[in-house]
């Protein structure tokens, strides 16, 4: 997150009706909500499009690496076991198969 220079910060605080707290917390908040206001957040990428480039290269590691545990996907990946999972479950089925269950389970290109 970019943050706003100190002369943006106090321009819009003076541009921001009274604010009234009882404690610090509320305090807080109401500058928080003041700042998502007039500085919001610009995403600079999508969940759904990360996944699906993972995807294609579950596909073409499992090609190159047949018989793959989940463990070792998520390595070559250099993701997570459980950000492993949520990738290569989708397409089991469809583009990968398994042999084997729970702990040896070994994917497969189909």
């Amino acid at each position: 997150m970019q943050f706003p220079s100190q002369g943006a910060f106090l321009e819009c605080l003076c541009r921001c009706p009274l604010l009234q707290y009882q404690s610090f917390a509320e305090l807080q908040c109401a500058v928080e909500r003041i700042l998502a206001q007039e500085f919001p957040i610009q995403p600079t990428h999508k969940v759904e499009d990360q996944l699906t480039g993972l995807r294609e290269q579950v596909v073409s590691v499992v090609r190159e690496s047949e018989g793959l545990k989940i463990a070792d996907i998520a390595s070559l990946l250099g993701v997570s076991v459980d950000v492993a999972k949520v990738v290569v479950h989708p397409l089991v089925g469809s583009s990968l198969r398994t042999e084997g269950t729970r702990r040896s389970t070994r994917y497969f290109p189909t």
